[in-house]
């Protein structure tokens, strides 16, 4: 499944992806294999960030917002790894900064 949705990101079918990778983040946390669990979570909230539809303010507070905290916590208490989850924190704030000015203030917070 994985593999089905990082082909789906290279693709650049990003809602594709982003419901791969969702289903695939219940799975990890389910199966408690974390590090796996912070990546499903960091691309999720990349491919939620990259596709074209425009999200609303709390929308994109309750989904990405989640998703990149999620991950560098686990990055960062259940991996032991700061460096992933700076990349995570980088991608998501340039990301967000491109989406618009109601992003941008989010991308601030992020940073």
């Amino acid at each position: 499944m994985r593999k089905l949705a990082d082909y789906a990101f290279m693709l650049r079918d990003f809602k594709l992806a982003q419901s791969t990778y969702d289903l695939l983040r219940t799975d990890f946390s389910n199966d408690k294999a974390w590090k796996n669990y912070a990546g499903a979570n960091e691309m999720a909230a990349i491919s939620t960030l990259l596709a074209s539809q425009s999200l609303s303010t709390k929308a994109r507070l309750d989904t990405v917002d989640q998703m990149l905290e999620t991950a560098c916590y686990s990055y960062i208490t259940r991996c032991a790894a700061p460096y992933s989850a700076l990349r995570t924190l980088a991608l998501g704030l340039e990301l967000l900064k491109l989406r618009g000015a109601s992003a941008a203030d989010d991308a601030a917070r992020w940073a």
